[in-house]
């Protein structure tokens, strides 16, 4: 039997059936058929009919709800029943009274809580401290459109959280338009909110007018009650999704005319996928629904009217509405459902992490640029920070050492000094050297007598003729026989070592997600910029040198010649190299990025940038010859072959930007899986102090070489 691992908890009212399903449900069904872990998920709510939408569901029964709390009646009865199963993820719908009851009964599992309509309207996130508690507490907050987010932060004194996303509801792709009758659809409430009170006499016009034309209008509303008919106008009470998709499939023209503000508006978003010329009010989300909607500039009977009889009369445009709107729809449900699915892999791997990290905790030193003398400026990119965060999110004790003091001459000695007295005071598992070997063979002589391993890693190239060779295989290679595993940041097998194969090991650049915490794909049709490259004289050094030439520059010459291409380049002709959140803002403003080291490509080798890059879920050009391909596919990453392949592959996705969005998703969803920075912590440590892998380390992984 397969473990469930995610539950989902729909609102009481909801009926999670064909015949009576709302907003909610649809939501769940729909990213619920297609999602990778539909197969760990359980679904709990109401369900009047035999069927539900989808199997993997639970009928919470109930006979009555005259409880004073019904929220909390209703989450009591869910509770009865989550408690048979392992769960790590609560995902909760349009209920955030629910969300503060059981986060607080139950602090342990990792929340997701999903807005359906305005949070100011809803019990709980009504005030601004019920916001804050939220924001505190719940791991992920989904709304389903900017409208609702907006709603969210109104009264706030922020307006942004990494952990806040849009995700909007959606359908699967149709895969052919159906041939087109001459009729005006109205589905919804039909009620003044809704506008049907002005709709309704606007039809009615048209239909004088235009006798080859009719109406379909499918809903209800008990409170309010319009008596105008017409022979041409087809009522129908309340009907299942299906139905009301059957007859959007041979309508031509659908008016969602709401006078109050949609959260989001999925009649208008289904119609219009449908091949409906759609018109619609500008109230709430609904203006995010539809790639090409008819606006009414005010909502009122006259324009309501006007609107539709001009489609009419303009045969062609309405040919050009219907064909536009079924050919490139706004939202798609496979899309949404990469963000929606990247989103509950990060909580189980977080979740995993907490039940992982149970295990034997080490102390460790490690020893290297922490960062200080620079102000921060290498921080996103820096891998000891990086490798440091990893090791604490595991449980361990961690100590950083700036080795950077060291270079003073009159410090060094008191700083080996200081060295061995702290090993012996704090008696850690493993010294981790970072990036840096200048520590004194007697040193390390006197540590290893205290039953310490010690491990180095580096960055710099060790590739024969590649950038300060020499001299970075001596600064490795010094003090081989104290040091009891290496970690490089290339392929071992290619570099020329007197070490011994046995204790070199691949190191991939590490992703941080309190560091890599951007989605830059989302946007790209609105960056003016297509290319984004930088590189510098030296990290340390952190600006151009007067006639310093890099042998990248006629790569990017070569790109920036092109007129179609708009590249922006840090780092050669006269523009200063980037750092810190400047990196980040000149980043964001780019639709696809290029990860080029110095030095012929060679297998694995890479520029640290490439975290910043596809862990920000920016699209990156990498070359094939550095054989990343191993790790990544082309849907992740865009691999080239050369120059000339290069630039056309720029030109073609610039033309092609959704695919652009779908390699932006799917390159950081890999990325930040893989090569995560808890993974990678783990990986030196079992490999420094021969202990049990947590996780699985996907480079030594024969099936993916």
């Amino acid at each position: 039997m397969i473990e469930k691992k995610i539950a989902i908890i729909l609102p009481y009212k909801e009926n999670f059936n064909e015949k009576y399903a709302a907003a909610a449900s649809l939501w769940v069904k729909d990213f619920g058929k297609i999602s990778k872990f539909k197969n760990i998920t359980q679904i709990f709510g109401m369900n009047s009919e035999n069927t539900p939408l989808i199997n993997n569901f639970t009928n919470i029964k109930i006979n009555h709800l005259f409880y004073v709390k019904k929220n909390i009646f209703y989450a009591k009865k869910i509770i009865e029943q989550i408690s048979r199963y392992n769960f790590k993820i609560i995902e909760i719908h349009n209920r955030p009274e629910i969300f503060n009851y059981l986060k607080k009964k139950y602090p342990n599992y990792k929340y997701i809580l999903v807005y359906h309509n305005n949070p100011e309207t809803l019990r709980g996130s009504k005030t601004p401290s019920e916001k804050k508690y939220i924001l505190e507490n719940c791991d992920k907050i989904i709304f389903v459109s900017q409208w609702v987010r907006n709603k969210f932060f109104s009264n706030l004194d922020q307006f942004f959280d990494n952990k806040c996303i849009v995700i909007y509801p959606a359908i699967k792709k149709i895969n052919f338009l159906s041939k087109k009758k001459k009729i005006i659809t109205f589905i919804g409430k039909l009620n003044s909110s809704k506008g049907y009170n002005l709709f309704l006499p606007a039809v009615v016009r048209i239909l004088n007018k235009h006798k080859d034309w009719r109406c379909i209008i499918a809903g209800n509303e008990k409170r309010e009650t319009y008596n105008l008919k017409h022979e041409r106008i087809t009522f129908f009470d309340w009907m299942s999704h299906k139905k009301i998709i059957n007859i959007y499939k041979k309508s031509s023209i659908s008016v969602v005319p709401s006078v109050w503000d949609e959260p989001f508006g999925r009649t208008a978003m289904e119609s219009s996928n449908n091949g409906n010329a759609t018109i619609i009010s500008s109230h709430g989300g609904l203006p995010e629904t539809c790639s090409y909607p008819i606006m009414l500039r005010s909502v009122s009977i006259n324009e309501i009217y006007k609107k539709i009889n001009n489609l009419i009369v303009n045969k062609k445009k309405l040919k050009q509405f219907q064909k536009k709107s079924f050919a490139k729809p706004l939202i798609k449900l496979k899309d949404q459902c990469v963000v929606y699915d990247s989103l509950k892999e990060s909580l189980l791997f977080e979740a995993d992490i907490n039940l992982k990290t149970n295990n034997k905790k080490n102390k460790i030193i490690h020893i290297g640029n922490t960062g200080e003398k620079n102000d921060y400026r290498l921080y996103n990119i820096s891998i000891f920070n990086k490798i440091s965060n990893g090791l604490i999110k595991l449980g361990h004790s961690v100590i950083n050492i700036n080795d950077r003091i060291q270079k003073n001459i009159f410090y060094k000695s008191k700083f080996e000094e200081k060295l061995i007295n702290t090993c012996k005071n704090f008696n850690p598992d493993l010294i981790l050297l970072g990036h840096s070997n200048f520590i004194s063979n007697k040193t390390l002589s006197e540590i290893k007598k205290l039953n310490i391993k010690i491990s180095l890693w580096y960055e710099d190239p060790l590739f024969i003729g590649g950038p300060d060779h020499e001299n970075n295989i001596a600064t490795l290679e010094k003090n081989n026989n104290l040091i009891d595993n290496y970690f490089i940041t290339i392929s071992p097998e290619k570099i020329n070592t007197k070490i011994k194969k046995s204790k070199l090991h691949f190191l991939p650049i590490p992703f941080d997600r309190t560091i890599e915490k951007y989605n830059f794909y989302k946007n790209i049709k609105n960056k003016y910029y297509d290319f984004f490259f930088a590189m510098s004289h030296g990290v340390n050094r952190g600006s151009l040198k007067k006639n310093k030439n890099d042998e990248r520059e006629s790569i990017i010459n070569e790109i920036i010649k092109n007129k179609n291409i708009i590249a922006k380049i840090h780092g050669m002709h006269n523009q200063e190299p980037v750092w810190g959140n400047e990196f980040i803002k000149s980043l964001k403003e780019c639709k696809m990025a290029y990860n080029l080291s110095r030095g012929r490509p060679v297998k694995y080798y890479t520029s640290n940038r490439i975290a910043s890059l596809i862990g920000n879920g920016v699209p990156t050009f990498i070359s094939k010859r550095t054989k990343l391909n191993h790790f990544f596919s082309n849907d992740e990453v865009i691999f080239y072959n050369d120059t000339k392949d290069l630039i056309n592959k720029i030109l073609y996705f610039k033309k092609n930007i959704e695919k652009l969005i779908v390699i932006g998703k799917k390159g950081k969803s890999k990325y930040s899986k893989i090569f995560n920075n808890l993974i990678i912590a783990d990986y030196i440590i079992s490999k420094s102090l021969d202990q049990k892998p947590k996780f699985n380390y996907y480079w030594l992984n024969k099936k993916n070489k």
